[in-house]
């Protein structure tokens, strides 16, 4: 191209010199062409002289030049003249920027020139898609659709457009411009955006390339629930693990429902947890024992998972206002007897009574009215019994409670019995005065049961007569004459 315009300038005082009336003009059919397109040229020329010679073209490209056509020309003077020039097709050796060089000679004279306006040459397409982002659920059946362009906005056809997806290769050809293309989303894709790339090529190696991306919505599949120990006493925190999974097995955080039945079936627990976090569920001290159930519900998901609750029967003594308070803290009832020893520094009791406990229940012996006025230590008879839990703030094991001031609130057959129990060691016991003195032994038992009968009734005898006394007081105030 340099020589070309090394040769315009030494032959342009020719081309000034019949400036007027004289031109040559080429008109190119469009600004870009892709490779294989046919370009055509047309050249008209009007000359103020008549001119026989001949009409030299050339197609002048940044690293390609071609002669393409040379013919005989006869121009009458004044008269534009047009001349058919044959076309020719884009190659790759044409591609960048080109024009068409057009001389016109008289015998071995260049009486004009004339270069056209510059048009490109290219390989490339112009992809545009319908979409630039489609969203989707797995295993949905999505469509790629679009157009592709030639490098002057030409609608191309019958090229090829390839693209993978999911390791699948898909394939179409442009129809009048327009492509589609089929893809089928697998059920178990992963979730989020995803690239979808494709190229564009002809038989003429044009190609184009370009993309979209598929928003995969998360779809929840598996749902599950379990808990960290399947075994439990009451009291125990359980630990539940619910779990969402989406379609390609990642967590979903979602909100779920879980239940819990109790062993009789009663639901006991009914909340709103966010999936894939722990929860936290407390046992009660009284829940039944038994074989309890977790549900777990999302959307038409389902699962189930079940723990054990053991069995407790425990109970628990504490000693207070002379009494022993018995409180069921197991989750069974408790139902048997217990037995304390009551021990003072001379006398000793043994008190036994049975009790029947629902969880949670509780009930009072009351250790003044099985003994006498003292101070006594109250131990367990049993201290081995793994089911008796002693309240007692610290004092040795099997011992409720020591050392405590208990007062006498017996009823009198109790009374009486118990002292007659020490009268008897004494007066019958081995060196007792019935032994020593037969005689006296009948005399002696009248006079003992007269004697605590008359002491532990002297307060009702007493009442009697101050009823009695009352009685005739008011007798004698109604005799009393009025003055």
């Amino acid at each position: 191209m340099l020589k070309k315009r090394v040769l315009i300038g030494v032959f342009a005082f020719v081309l000034l010199l019949p400036l007027v009336y004289s031109r040559i003009d080429i008109q190119i059919g469009q600004s870009q062409y892709n490779l294989g397109d046919g370009i055509g040229v047309d050249i008209s020329i009007l000359r103020e002289e008549d001119v026989n010679g001949l009409l030299k073209m050339e197609l002048d490209c940044a690293n390609y030049n071609l002669p393409f056509y040379l013919t005989p020309i006869s121009l009458e003077k004044n008269f534009r003249s047009s001349i058919k020039v044959p076309g020719f097709k884009a190659t790759e050796e044409m591609i960048g920027s080109c024009s068409v060089l057009a001389y016109l000679l008289e015998g071995n004279s260049l009486i004009e020139y004339k270069e056209s306006s510059e048009f490109g040459v290219t390989d490339e397409f112009s992809i545009k898609p319908s979409q630039e982002m489609i969203t989707a659920l797995p295993g949905d059946s999505i469509t790629l659709t679009g157009k592709i362009f030639g490098a002057y906005g030409n609608e191309v056809s019958d090229a090829l457009i390839e693209t993978v997806f999911e390791g699948q290769r898909y394939a179409a050809k442009s129809i009048n411009g327009e492509y589609s293309i089929p893809i089928k989303v697998s059920s178990s894709i992963k979730s989020g955006k995803h690239d979808i790339n494709f190229t564009a090529i002809d038989k003429n190696k044009n190609k184009g390339m370009s993309g979209v991306y598929v928003d995969i919505i998360p779809l929840a599949t598996t749902l599950s629930i379990s808990i960290i120990n399947e075994t439990m006493n009451s009291g125990d925190t359980a630990i539940i693990i619910p779990a969402l999974l989406d379609q390609y097995g990642d967590e979903l955080n979602k909100t779920a429902v879980i239940e819990i039945k109790s062993p009789e079936k009663k639901k006991i627990m009914k909340k709103d947890v966010a999936s894939n976090k722990e929860v936290y569920y407390q046992i009660g001290q009284y829940d039944a024992s038994g074989q309890y159930v977790l549900e777990i519900y999302y959307e038409d998901l389902k699962d189930s998972y079940s723990f054990t609750v053991l069995r407790k029967r425990e109970i628990k003594l504490t000693y207070g206002n002379e009494s022993v308070l018995v409180e069921n803290i197991g989750n069974v009832v408790y139902d048997g007897p217990i037995e304390f020893i009551v021990k003072g520094k001379e006398k000793k009791y043994t008190i036994r009574k049975k009790v029947s406990l629902e969880p949670g229940e509780s009930t009072e012996i009351a250790i003044n009215s099985e003994v006498s006025g003292g101070v006594y230590d109250i131990l367990l008879a049993d201290d081995g019994n793994s089911s008796i839990l002693l309240e007692n703030n610290g004092v040795e094991d099997g011992v409720i409670a020591s050392e405590k001031e208990i007062s006498d609130h017996r009823p009198f057959y109790k009374k009486v019995t118990s002292g007659l129990g020490s009268i008897t060691a004494s007066v019958i016991g081995a060196d007792g005065i019935l032994v020593r003195n037969p005689l006296a032994a009948p005399i002696t038992l009248i006079s003992i049961v007269l004697l605590f009968t008359l002491y532990y009734s002297r307060k009702r005898i007493r009442n009697v007569f101050r009823k009695k006394k009352k009685s005739e007081n008011e007798e004698y105030s109604q005799q009393k004459p009025l003055n």
